[in-house]
Parts: structure tokens; sequence; C-alpha cells
């Protein structure tokens, strides 16, 4: 359908991450030892609402955590929903999972967060997996 048509603009996830709304974690420790294949970025609300951890963050909820950590969590959660979608054969390229996560500021013990995973190209065509919120796009 669109064979013979000129691209007039096309904003890929490297494009994203030059610009600061996607963080690439994809050469952390915790991404290398899950063994996920592709590149990952997360976008920056995810980042900042699910991994990002300061000692204020400690002090307001009475909850000491590691940014490795939750971004291991949150890493973690996403391959599983993977490994169960790779199972069923699913031919999608966007699929939701869930995290439970300490909120920020709050004294809470956990939230679930509902996340959307997609796989988007990169400049070159290579696969990026992207994790962000259901309403971002």
């Amino acid at each position: 359908m669109f064979a013979d048509s000129t691209v007039i603009f096309a904003y890929t996830v490297n494009d994203a991450i030059e610009d600061g709304l996607q963080l690439d974690v994809s050469d952390t420790p915790e991404c290398k030892e899950l063994g996920f294949v592709y590149g990952v970025t997360l976008t920056r609300a995810v980042y900042e609402n699910c991994v990002q951890w300061t000692e204020e963050d400690t002090r307001c909820t009475g909850h000491a955590q590691q940014e490795s950590g939750r971004l291991w969590d949150l890493l973690h959660m996403a391959k599983t929903q993977i490994r169960l979608f790779a199972a069923r054969q699913s031919n999608t390229n966007t699929l939701s999972f869930r995290l439970l996560r300490v909120p920020k500021n709050r004294n809470d013990h956990g939230r679930l967060v509902h996340l959307k995973l997609s796989i988007e190209a990169g400049d070159n065509g290579n696969p990026f997996i992207v994790i962000s919120f259901p309403h971002e796009d």
C-alpha cells in the first residue's frame, strides 16, 4: 500500500534517546543478567516513577530502595511477560504487564502499575524494546 510512498518524517527510538525522552538501559548489568537480546529503553516517566529513588524518597517512605534493584524488578517482569507471550506464539509487537513497586513520597508497601512493552525500530532498523505507560505513545 505504501511501497511507493516517500517518508516525510520518522522519529526513531534513537531520536527519543537523544532528546532525553527515553533512557537506554541496554548496557546495565540488570539488562545483561536477564539476557535481553534487543536494546531496552524506558520512557522518562517510567524511569522516574518506577526506577529512580533518592534519599528523600527513603526519608518520606521509610523504605530504603536501590535503583538497581528497582530496575531489575521492572526488567524481570518485562522478561517474564515476553516469555509468556512467546510460549503462546503471539504475533504482537505490543504487550501489557504489571509491576508492584514502592511508590515515591508515600508511606506505602507497594502499588501496582500497568506498563506497556513494545518493539520499535532504531535508526538502522535494529529492534528496541520500549517500556512505557499505556497512555504514552
